[in-house]
């Protein structure tokens, strides 16, 4: 499994930026996109930024142009040509559609960029609050808990546990533990999760089983019309309704590892060991590229992987798709081939065939 933070470097990066973190809600029209120049222009990030009333200007972080350009409606490669080689015509483009929006947007800050730029409705989850209540139970003596890997990028939280107490044993050498993925986007790149986790000894390799967990959407309630850009600050109401939540959250995570429902679910691995691919082993996995919707560049990781490996099965192909993970340099990257990974575990055996046969 990829390595990120330490946990000690996972607490104290997010108390940082619950320190740095500001939020505002405004009406659209009253933003302006301006363009900089001169030495203070260093990222390309900064190169232009949006005004958001009085509380000054800010830069503009990747996914933010993203969501802006969507939801003004500008197209993806029209929107970055500008950026990269016109930025006045951005701005004019911009401010052209900003004027004419009565959107109510809530903008989304840290360490002087906007982060984020999502619907008024949008119900921020804060990673600093997932955290400060889910941690304290996974680090709790005698537990049996153990985060295995942890990080905060610019888009998601992710806190990877097993429970060395819940192991079961695939095939002769291949002996698994139970574990979870709890990820979360103050961004809205997508909702609260608790997913399960298996974890391999025999190679670190962690597995991501997707199609099960709790989720939880961020929509809240819609605030009313606003005149001005204002200040959000949490009120009485939202604390309340963190609470609620930070309480759900942590009964879900300590009733996640279920040592009964593991081991059966174990039992149906061990088909997945049974099922060889049969046919050139570089067809297969141009096959299951294509049916797992995986971006050709990591074909040739797998592949390497694949054969390092020897094992010409179902069960090879999950790890060797997790095993390349670990070598990936993004960690969203390395997270979804995990749960690439798990998902080639859960292929029933008519939807194995097409890349076996």
């Amino acid at each position: 499994m990829k390595q990120g933070r330490s946990l000690t470097e996972l607490a104290a990066e997010l108390e940082r930026q619950n320190q740095q973190a500001r939020d505002f809600r405004a009406p659209a029209k009253t933003v302006e996109m301006i363009v900089k120049s001169g030495e203070d222009v260093i990222n390309d990030h900064k190169q232009v930024a949006l005004q958001v009333g009085q509380f000054g200007s800010f830069g503009i972080l990747e996914h933010a142009h993203d969501q802006l350009g969507s939801h003004l409606g500008i197209p993806a490669k029209y929107y970055d040509r500008c950026r990269h080689e016109d930025p006045f015509l951005l701005a004019h483009n911009v401010n052209t559609w900003l004027r004419t929006n009565n959107d109510q947007r809530l903008v989304r800050t840290m360490d002087g960029n906007m982060r984020a730029w999502l619907s008024n409705r949008y119900r921020p989850i804060d990673n600093f609050l997932i955290a400060e209540s889910i941690l304290p139970i996974l680090i709790a003596k005698g537990s049996g808990m153990r985060v295995e890997s942890c990080e905060v990028t610019e888009q998601r939280m992710y806190i990877k546990v097993v429970n060395e107490r819940i192991t079961a044993n695939v095939k002769k050498g291949q002996e698994v533990q139970s574990g979870i993925v709890i990820s979360n986007s103050e961004v809205g790149c997508s909702t609260f999760k608790v997913e399960p986790l298996i974890l391999i000894l025999a190679c670190i390799n962690g597995a991501i089983m997707n199609k099960a967990g709790l989720k939880r959407y961020h929509i809240g309630r819609q605030i009313d019309e606003l005149e001005n850009a204002v200040e959000v600050f949490t009120d009485e109401t939202r604390q309340a309704d963190d609470k609620a939540l930070m309480l759900k959250m942590r009964d879900v995570v300590t009733s996640a590892f279920d040592e009964v429902v593991f081991r059966e679910f174990a039992k149906t691995l061990t088909i997945t060991t049974e099922n060889r691919i049969e046919r050139d082993v570089i067809e297969a996995i141009d096959t299951a590229i294509e049916v797992l919707s995986v971006n050709v560049k990591h074909k040739s990781g797998i592949l390497t992987e694949m054969v390092k490996g020897g094992d010409l099965s179902q069960w090879g192909l999950s790890n060797a798709i997790t095993a390349y993970a670990q070598k990936v340099e993004s960690y969203e990257e390395a997270t979804e081939l995990e749960r690439v990974g798990g998902e080639v575990l859960t292929l029933t055996k008519k939807e194995w065939l097409p890349i076996a046969a």
